[in-house]
This record gives structure tokens, sequence and C-alpha cells, in this order.
């Protein structure tokens, strides 16, 4: 499923420094929701996104799934 208005294909990519915590769209400040893209080799990307407008963005962390 796509939603252009919030980006679902192409997250917005970000730099977190310290902290992480409200959303530049619409100014929600409890936190993400957070989603897994596959990469490759057991690997995915962390998409963090808003409970409140459905924004997402991609803070360029990657995990190992085990």
């Amino acid at each position: 499923m796509t939603d252009e208005g919030t980006g679902a294909d192409n997250p917005e990519l970000i730099h977190v420094d310290k902290e992480f915590s409200r959303c530049l769209k619409c100014g929600y400040e409890d936190g993400f929701h957070v989603s897994f893209a596959a990469v490759k080799d057991q690997r995915a990307e962390v998409i963090l996104i808003c409970p409140r407008c459905g924004k997402r963005y991609g803070p360029g962390w990657r995990v190992t799934l085990v």
C-alpha cells in the first residue's frame, strides 16, 4: 500500500544525534512505531512511523535478523 502524503515508499532520511521523538510533519511528541524493511542477507533497515500522521523516517539504522 502506498500513501503519497506520508512518503510510505521512501521514508524521509534523517540524522538522529541524541533523540528523535517528535514528528517533523505533525508535531506528535510521544515517539514512533517501528517497522523493518528487509535489505539482504538477514539484514533490515529500521523505519520510524508517526502514529498520528503516518509519516515515515529512515534514520539509517540497520539490524541483523537472527
